[in-house]
């Protein structure tokens, strides 16, 4: 999961439950849009009984430990808008996460608006 260069986070699960012999397991990306859309996630985990929720543009300041059934693994850390991942216990357990910076990528640095620092006349 990758998001302009705010980080990327992974989380490592082993699934208990099976169908038919493989994994079914739900999850939804969700961008939050700047944290604005926070209030609908309720709903979204009960509507859609989904095992796992990837969330983007979420302020990890104003994240609640859980959402419904499910329980956050981890989210990034030292931006206000970052990423985070929710899941179900009863069906997971999270054996490690890990939270890293990528590096900005060539488009982001090119089109990126300047700094006041750079942009401020000197």
């Amino acid at each position: 999961m990758r998001s302009a260069g705010l980080g990327r986070l992974g989380i490592r699960l082993s699934a208990t439950i099976h169908r038919r012999g493989a994994p079914l397991i739900r999850v939804i990306s969700y961008n939050l849009r700047k944290h604005h859309a926070s209030g609908e996630l309720v709903d979204l985990a009960r509507d859609f009984e989904i095992d796992a929720l990837c969330l983007q543009e979420c302020d990890t300041n104003d994240l609640p430990d859980t959402i419904g059934d499910l329980h956050l693994a981890d989210a990034t850390k030292g931006n206000r808008l970052g990423l985070a991942i929710y899941y179900r216990m009863d069906r997971f357990r999270a054996f490690e996460t890990k939270t890293f910076a990528l590096k900005k990528s060539l488009h982001d640095r090119v089109l990126s608006p300047p700094t006041s620092a750079s942009s401020a006349p000197g």
